[in-house]
């Protein structure tokens, strides 16, 4: 379950980075835009991996609500656009974060704790870079 729900995670921050390339107005939305499309690309790359190994078959888009807040995002443009972003992100990132630490308390497979443990911080300094952009945009 753990691995399907990064996925969709994964899938959803790599389409919103690359709708906040499309649509960001603030240079530090893109800037972070482009942070999230790499980071989140890399560890679905992981993801993928174990999912081949324990054989999970993964989900192919956003879950429902994701695809609903990218919606709701591509109907925005300007300041409007990068603060909803922003907001949004912040809140799928502390969810990430909520989940990984989850994982790494009660996760029985060494390799998807592993996993876990190396999205972790990676995912707490997206929360960082956020919290920063909300200064400047």
């Amino acid at each position: 379950m753990f691995l399907m729900t990064v996925h969709q995670g994964n899938l959803a921050e790599i389409k919103a980075g690359r709708l906040a390339l499309q649509k960001g107005r603030c240079e530090v939305v893109n800037r972070i835009a482009h942070v999230f499309i790499e980071d989140h690309s890399r560890i679905d790359n992981d993801v993928q991996s174990l999912a081949d190994k324990f054989d999970v078959r993964l989900p192919d888009a956003p879950d429902a609500q994701a695809r609903k807040q990218l919606a709701e995002l591509a109907a925005l443009s300007g300041r409007e656009f990068d603060a909803a972003w922003l907001r949004m992100r912040a809140a799928g990132v502390r969810e990430a974060i909520k989940l990984g630490r989850q994982q790494l308390r009660h996760g029985r497979s060494p390799e998807v704790k592993a996993l876990a443990a190396a999205a972790v911080p990676v995912v707490m300094r997206h929360l960082k870079l956020l919290n920063e952009a909300e200064r400047h945009c």
